[in-house]
């Protein structure tokens, strides 16, 4: 396989080379390589993200369609510095600069602004976040916190799905995907105007995918894919002066089959969920202009062990006022408020004799938490158009650990209009879960006399986990088809979670913030465009993490396993990673896209705090995927992928929680679009 991709690569950039005649020919004005994109989610006004004081990356919606990506989890393999692994046929791991895990809680995710994480356990389903992937604009990435912008949890980066205007998907729009991972992805969509011009949609999506195979035996398959469906509108007005106004919604249902594997009985986790949100920009002057976003989402599943149900209002408003062009401010303000109710299945076992179910509890089982925040931010010119520096803070107040606070200061440099550094540093929190503070974990031993025995017990007093961020970056573009963009970081971490047992007892652990780290690295990116029908992009990632605990701590991992012990977490994220994409147009109607990636193992030992040796977990594994693509007439456009092609199968991750470990295998899929 190397040689196989050594020599694909060589032709690759053989054909740079037999082109580049043709490239200083041609016009670059007239071309849109799309090398320089805005971003909304640093600011929450849009910028050149060239210009940006973050490390930042905006994945088109056309990259996506190249891709091949059948789910928002595997497009984001393709961003620059975040970690994608697949856990089973339901279960991703993804973050950004570490602590990778199933619900990874220190990744902000958010589809047009709206947060989809769970607060039960602050990480994100992904068996649930689905979209319509045509009608993705684009999804933009911060690596780095960005909890001066966004609050609480966007702690080492921020996710942003943002759909496309209702203008942009007028007409009727139709695709099919099967394939022997993906049985059946169905997408319709139509969308029109108003006599007033202003624009609407609607959608419907119905999906099902397969399991993944076990890795103890890739003959048995785990039988845990997903069924689902979703429906939604967007509707766009446009025709009232200085006013842009949205309002969009979905409802949807599914089932992630077989969600506990290692379990005989009620294995599925069913699941509900709507939504509606409104947007509202409004110009008041060409120096002030205000932005209101207000959202209702309802989220319900049922698991064997318990099932939550949670309703969640949120309000944000922030005015933009410019003094001059080189003195910019912003304030805000906004209010969440959830409630959710928690309810025990069945005192949480399923049928003693053959599958204990490890009994939860959450007390109280329902709660009402409120966030209230204020936000003020100021971006100034030192030196006009060449030398300006952004401070500004997010303050919170909240229902479990009343009142924090979240500064920034950030530098940029422009030496010319090619070239930007930057600078920053930045404070961000982690705030606590309904996991962390109210749990009640119980033995699952069949004998009755044991089943009241308390593995794990909630903390009232566990407070927000912290982390000072240093961050340098440098972007550099010497032509219009060629760009570089470099990002250093070095992170500080208090008040990590650990588990401590009971004085004088190895039983009962609760959480506590007795642990501490560092992290540190960089991510390179690079884009190239030789020729009108050739994209290339690179990418490189080194991450390294040092994890330790207070001399005070007890922690050991053998109190809960190792699937939350900060003793291991410091090896659940790869030291390397490295992404290759080419785009190439054969001719105007045939497309042959190729992706690469290549993940380092992760490691499984001892906290580098005591004396041990570690050995790997995950080994290194190499992934190609390639996607051929024909316009067959002027609507209708077929294409066939195969994901990777030269490896049968490879683990990218431990077991899911009370799961087993999957293997992710060879898939192919074909795929019709029409659109008129």
């Amino acid at each position: 396989m190397k040689n196989f991709l050594a020599i694909f690569w060589l032709l690759i950039f053989t054909t740079f080379q037999l082109s580049f005649a043709e490239t200083n020919n041609e016009k670059d004005q007239k071309i849109d390589l799309g090398f320089d994109p805005q971003i909304f989610s640093l600011s929450k006004r849009k910028e050149r993200a060239f210009d940006a004081t973050a490390a930042n990356y905006v994945l088109s919606g056309d990259d996506i369609r190249r891709s091949g990506a059948t789910s928002i989890p595997e497009a984001l393999r393709l961003v620059p510095g975040v970690q994608v692994a697949r856990m089973d046929g339901n279960k991703w791991a993804i973050t950004i600069r570490g602590f990778d895990r199933q619900f990874s809680n220190k990744l902000l995710v958010m589809i047009d602004g709206r947060t989809v994480y769970t607060t039960l356990f602050s990480g994100v389903f992904w068996d649930i976040q689905d979209y319509a992937l045509n009608d993705i604009d684009h999804i933009e990435v911060i690596r780095g916190p960005g909890a001066t912008i966004w609050g609480p949890n966007a702690v080492n980066g921020v996710i942003n799905i943002i759909t496309k205007n209702a203008d942009d998907t007028r007409g009727s729009y139709a695709s099919q995907i099967a394939g022997n991972q993906d049985k059946s992805i169905t997408e319709v969509r139509f969308g029109s105007a108003t006599s007033k011009n202003d624009s609407y949609r609607v959608y419907a999506k119905k999906l099902e995918t397969e399991g993944l195979n076990r890795s103890s035996n890739n003959l048995i398959n785990n039988e845990d894919g997903i069924k689902r469906d979703q429906a939604g509108f967007r509707y766009d007005v446009s025709s009232i002066e200085n006013n842009k106004i949205s309002i969009h919604g979905d409802v949807a249902k599914g089932v992630a089959k077989n969600y506990f594997a290692s379990l005989q009985n009620r294995n599925d986790k069913d699941s509900h969920s709507a939504n509606l949100v409104i947007n509202w920009d409004k110009k008041i002057s060409k120096e002030s202009s205000i932005i209101l976003n207000g959202y209702y989402d309802y989220d319900q599943f049922s698991l064997p062990v318990l099932s939550r149900s949670a309703q969640t209002i949120d309000l944000d408003f922030q005015h933009f006022y410019n003094f001059s062009k080189d003195n910019q401010f912003i304030w805000g303000a906004g209010y969440r408020n959830i409630n959710d109710r928690v309810k025990f299945n069945n005192d949480g076992i399923v049928d003693h004799t053959d599958s204990p179910v490890i009994p939860i509890a959450y007390t109280p089982s329902k709660r009402n938490d409120n966030w209230v925040t204020g936000f003020i931010q100021e971006k100034y010119g030192i030196i006009p158009d060449e030398l300006y520096v952004t401070v500004g803070s997010k303050f919170l107040r909240n229902t479990f650990t009343e009142f924090e606070y979240q500064p920034n200061i950030r530098l940029v440099y422009y030496p010319e209009r090619k070239q930007t550094v930057w600078a920053s540093v930045s404070r961000a929190v982690r705030t606590p879960t309904r996991g962390e503070r109210d749990i009640t974990i119980k033995n699952a031993n069949s004998a009755p006399s044991s089943r009241n025995l308390i593995l794990n017990q909630g903390n009232g007093n566990y407070r927000s986990e912290k982390e000072i961020a240093y961050e340098l970056g440098y972007r550099f573009k010497p032509t219009k088809r060629l760009s570089f963009d470099l990002a250093t970081f070095y992170n500080e971490y208090s008040k990590l979670r650990t588990f401590e047992p009971n004085p004088g007892s190895t039983l009962n652990p609760t959480a506590d913030n007795l642990g501490f780290g560092k992290s540190y690295g960089f991510e390179f990116v690079t884009k190239w465009q030789p020729t009108r029908d050739l994209k290339l992009e690179g990418s490189y990632e080194y991450f390294k993490m040092r994890l330790g605990l207070l001399p005070q701590s007890r922690d050991n991992a053998s109190l809960i396993g190792t699937s939350d012990s900060l003793q291991i977490a410091e090896g659940h994220s790869p030291k390397h990673q490295i992404k290759l994409r080419a785009f190439y147009n054969i001719t105007s109607d045939i497309e042959f896209d190729n992706m690469m990636y290549f993940v380092d193992n992760l490691e499984k030992g001892l906290n580098s705090s005591t004396t041990g040796t570690r050995n790997v977990s995950i080994p290194t594994y190499t992934r190609f995927d390639t996607r051929l693509g024909y316009n067959l007439t002027q609507n209708l456009n077929l294409s066939f992928g195969i994901q990777n092609l030269f490896d049968q199968r490879h683990t990218e991750f431990k077991n899911a929680l009370y799961n087993y470990q999957t293997e992710v295998g060879r898939t192919f899929y074909f795929k019709a679009m029409w659109q008129h």
